[in-house]
């Protein structure tokens, strides 16, 4: 299983529970290395609203 194959719901749970354990965590290297975890995968993360996917029929931000 890949980080983009869960559901962004579960993601963020996941990102809330990295959070829980950083506020008890006491080494400041280690509070480091688990924020810039979170932050890469915030990065990552999927998205709740809607992508458009197919561009063509757009030509300089008008709809053709």
């Amino acid at each position: 299983m890949q980080w983009n194959d869960l559901t962004w719901e579960m993601q963020m749970q996941v990102l809330d529970k990295f959070g829980d354990l950083l506020l008890h965590q006491t080494d400041e290297k280690m509070q480091n290395a688990m924020v810039a975890a979170i932050v890469e995968l915030e990065m990552w993360s999927n998205t709740p609203c809607k992508i458009i996917e197919d561009f063509a029929g757009f030509e300089e931000g008008e709809k053709k």
